[in-house]
């Protein structure tokens, strides 16, 4: 619905699909900030899978520029980052665990 608005008042596609993917960003800062707190809560398949299809989608689009790639690229780059940043922290906390138990 948001992109459906941005897009009446811009005026224009692009700056609209630019404004929704700024906007699924900022709404997934909160799930990056609780998951790297407590990064075995998040299901990762999940994320992975979403790449995946993703990807899937890019490879469809019949029409390939700018503003119809530019949502599915964004939000395959934060499924990205957020998996890289969760398995990072399994990795650190385990890692930190196995110290604090002396656990070599």
């Amino acid at each position: 619905m948001l992109g459906i608005i941005l897009w009446y008042f811009s005026q224009n596609a692009l700056t609209a699909v630019i404004l929704v993917s700024v906007t699924d960003f900022l709404g997934f800062i909160p799930t990056f900030r609780k998951s790297y707190f407590k990064p075995h809560e998040e299901t990762a398949k999940l994320y992975m899978m979403s790449v995946l299809k993703l990807i899937f989608s890019l490879l469809a689009l019949k029409s390939f520029n700018l503003t119809t790639a530019i949502y599915p690229a964004s939000m395959i780059l934060t499924n990205v980052s957020f998996l890289v940043m969760v398995f990072f922290r399994r990795k650190s906390l385990a890692s930190s665990y196995s110290q604090r138990d002396g656990i070599n």
